[in-house]
């Protein structure tokens, strides 16, 4: 293989100690600097520019203008429910993983919901009319 791109996370030591063990040579490792998907719906926490986000009274950030929900920065404003706004289209992996055993009440609005939002906790989504 002439040459693979990875995320900007994913070290050049590690991607070569991931491909010692495969039957295949790269000769080029490369770093992309932007998601694959439109980043209104990628749910990867770390994708979002610091300068255009917002926090609620929550502590919950949010960006891209509060379509995607990124994290519960204080999560012990937010007690046991949740009520993500109208308009919000994803919620970042682990978003709440620091809430444990949170209701969340979400908008018909979501089209994404990353992985493990809640942690290693337990929580509860409701998809509101």
């Amino acid at each position: 293989m002439e040459g693979l791109y990875l995320p900007q996370s994913f070290s050049e030591e590690a991607a070569k100690e991931a491909f010692s063990i495969m039957p295949i040579s790269v000769d080029c490792l490369h770093h992309w600097t932007s998601p694959y998907v439109d980043d209104v719906f990628d749910t990867n926490e770390f994708w979002y520019d610091e300068e255009q986000t917002t926090i609620d009274e929550y502590g919950v950030k949010y960006a891209n203008e509060w379509r995607r929900l990124i994290s519960a920065t204080k999560p012990g404003l937010i007690g046991e429910e949740y009520y993500v706004p109208d308009g919000v289209l994803t919620i970042c992996d682990g978003a709440f993983g620091l809430c444990g055993g949170l209701a969340l009440s979400a908008p018909r609005s979501i089209k994404v919901i990353g992985d493990y939002i809640f942690g290693e906790e337990s929580g509860k989504i409701v998809i509101r009319d």
